[in-house]
């Protein structure tokens, strides 16, 4: 389970990197661009939230207000 696990976020962090329209070198570190990712994500899960894509997702509305009010709101 261990190698599966770490396959999967290999796998997942290779496809978030090859996402084209961010480029890090804008950023003056890697905390601003990782900061400038999850603010812009979360700004656009926020605007889901109310949608029906979440239903089967218990406590993930409550996540995103956890990690939006703790991010964007800094």
């Amino acid at each position: 389970m261990k190698n599966v696990t770490r396959r999967e976020w290999r796998a997942a962090l290779t496809e978030v990197a090859n996402i084209a329209g961010w480029d890090s070198r804008t950023y003056g570190t890697d905390s601003e661009f990782v900061e400038a990712n999850v603010k812009d994500i979360l700004l656009k899960l926020n605007g889901m939230s109310s949608s029906d894509d979440f239903k089967d997702l218990i406590g993930i509305n409550k996540s995103i207000e956890e990690m939006y009010v703790t991010t964007v709101m800094h």
